[in-house]
């Protein structure tokens, strides 16, 4: 839907055209704004990076001044891009909502009312505070994406639109959440937003904002820790193979390569193939290998600190913020309300360090773990004994000590035994065929098969609360969810075949921001009757519960 535009209104007679007039404007209800200047640039960059692959093309293909020509080319029509997305984005603060105009040959009108607003994340990357400006994205509860996202905001702009918001939640009536009563109706929430169990703080006045308490801070020992942990060298390798394979730099770099050898030898790679021997390449694999660990090592360490430096998590009684990064410096706040579910991984490289992970997802935006419109960690590493602290400190109403699990099927370890058995001797049957007895080395994951069974048959399992369900699995990387009942929208059982014949169910419980790809509320290997005793009692809280973003 589109309006039409306004016209800026120019200063009132006999005003001068100074600072003064400027923050008068600046002040007024309904007045086009544009972003800072500083938002050009950062749209011209955005374009060139959307232009990478047909640079890196160009720069393979072309030669001499053809590449100059290219390369000019790309430039002008990311300056001319850059200068429309710019030109043709305004916005205007109202009395009750954020419009926001943008678009040249589709144009697109958005009216985000305040109180609507869920999330205002703030990002400050070195040349945003060289500009002294900010990035800006504005979150509801509505979409998959951002409602709003400027480039730059001067500062005082920005706190001008979080005083709006802030003041119009204040000032609104929350829509009312669920508290189950004795007789199963819905009891009405309260006015201040707040879920049943949440702490609330006292009034406070105008435009005064409650001050927040800090329940985690990340030194650089535990970045080091998530950095080994997580292992993300791996994936500049996997780049770095891919550019060198995919531009036919491989063929050019191997030959000197095997020239280097010859050099720092006196000897022709074949020679040196031949001295070395069984033993020698052995070691020398072995090295290559040590050393390649290391660097992958390093990168992940550096990858680490540089995306959760100085990591802070803060609370008060709504909401719930996390601070983080060394060059660009993100700032992401959310309400306590909207988290939708919380999950908690460790692999084995946590357990050893007594060490967790904490994510969180939150209604209306999803995305890959890398995007920085929402928060997704609620601690990147914990140490394990903090980890009920910090679980109480976001959501106190769920009662985080007193989980009583549940085991899944009887059965269930058999039917994985005999599943992956049968996956691994036809394997075996395969190659045995094909390749004789060399192929019979597959065999040797048949014990990994009976680990596995064994595995999470003795750590899944399901438990619920009075305020909350959640599930846990996973052999080698265990995880756990819990979903509180306000937040849960459909529940069902399903049962394939295979379930059918083992007397097995599934019950799903899908929330509106759980990622149910990953490990969601998804309780598999389920006896049928604790299937079905469990749907009724998640179908009766979602009943007798309303559902709050």
């Amino acid at each position: 839907m589109s309006t039409p535009s306004e016209e800026e209104p120019g200063p009132p007679p006999g005003e001068p055209a100074g600072r003064a007039a400027l923050d008068r404007g600046l002040r007024e209800d309904g007045r086009w704004r544009r972003q800072h200047p500083a938002a050009l640039y950062f749209n011209i960059l955005g374009s060139l990076r959307g232009m990478i692959f047909p640079v890196v093309a160009g720069v393979i293909a072309a030669r001499g001044p053809f590449l100059l020509m290219f390369l000019g080319s790309i430039f002008a029509l990311s300056v001319g891009i850059a200068w429309v997305r710019y030109w043709r984005y305004r916005y205007r603060l109202t009395e009750h909502e954020l419009v926001v105009e943008k678009g040249w040959i589709y144009r697109n009108v958005r009216h985000i009312a305040y109180e609507r607003v869920q999330n205002i994340n703030i990002t400050q990357n070195p040349l945003h505070r060289l500009l002294g400006v900010s990035g800006m994205q504005l979150e509801s509860a509505s979409g998959s994406e951002p409602e709003a996202v400027m480039d730059a905001l001067a500062q005082r702009d920005m706190d001008e639109l979080q005083d709006r918001v802030e003041e119009a939640k204040a000032e609104s009536p929350e829509p009312e959440v669920g508290k189950e009563k004795e007789d199963g109706s819905a009891e009405p929430g309260r006015s201040d937003g707040a879920e049943p169990g949440m702490e609330v703080a006292g009034p406070r006045a105008k435009g005064e904002r409650e001050p927040r308490r800090q329940v985690l801070r990340l030194g650089l020992g535990e970045l080091v820790r998530y950095g080994l942990i997580s292992n993300r060298g791996m994936v500049l390798v996997a780049a770095l193979v891919g550019f060198l394979f995919q531009g036919r730099l491989a063929e050019r770099v191997l030959p000197g390569l095997l020239g280097w050898i010859e050099r720092f030898t006196d000897q022709p790679p074949t020679e040196v193939v031949e001295a070395l021997g069984p033993l020698g390449w052995f070691l020398v694999a072995l090295g290559f290998f040590l050393a390649v660990m290391s660097v992958l090592s390093l990168l992940s360490v550096a990858f680490a600190i540089i995306r959760f430096y100085n990591f802070t998590l803060s609370v008060d009684s709504k909401h719930v913020r996390a601070e983080y990064g060394l060059f660009t410096r993100v700032a992401i706040t959310i309400p306590k309300h909207r988290i939708q579910l919380i999950g908690v991984r460790a692999n084995p490289f946590h357990r050893w360090w007594r060490r967790v992970s904490v994510r969180v997802e939150t209604a209306g935006l999803s995305g890959s773990e890398e995007t920085l419109s929402t928060l997704r960690w609620l601690a990147p590493i914990l140490p394990e004994r903090e980890l009920g602290r910090v679980l109480r400190e976001v959501q106190p109403e769920v009662d985080w000590d007193h989980f009583e699990w549940r085991p899944l099927h009887p059965r269930t370890r058999v039917r994985l035994l005999r599943i992956r058995l049968g996956l691994v001797v036809l394997v075996v049957v395969l190659l045995g065929w094909k390749a004789g007895w060399g192929g019979l080395w597959v065999a040797a994951f048949l014990p990994l098969v009976w680990l596995y069974a064994r595995g999470y048959f003795r750590y899944a399992g399901w438990a619920v609360t009075s305020t909350a369900v959640a599930f846990r699995g996973g052999w080698i990387v265990k995880s756990q969810s819990v979903v509180r009942y306000p937040k849960i929208q459909v529940v069902g059982v399903t049962r394939n075949p295979f379930d059918r014949r083992w007397g097995m169910a599934t019950v799903t419980a899908d929330t509106a921001g759980a990622d149910l790809t990953g490990h969601g509320v998804q309780i598999r290997f389920m006896e049928e009757e604790a299937a079905q005793e469990l749907r009724d009692l998640l179908e009766d809280k979602t009943r007798t519960t309303a559902f709050v973003w």
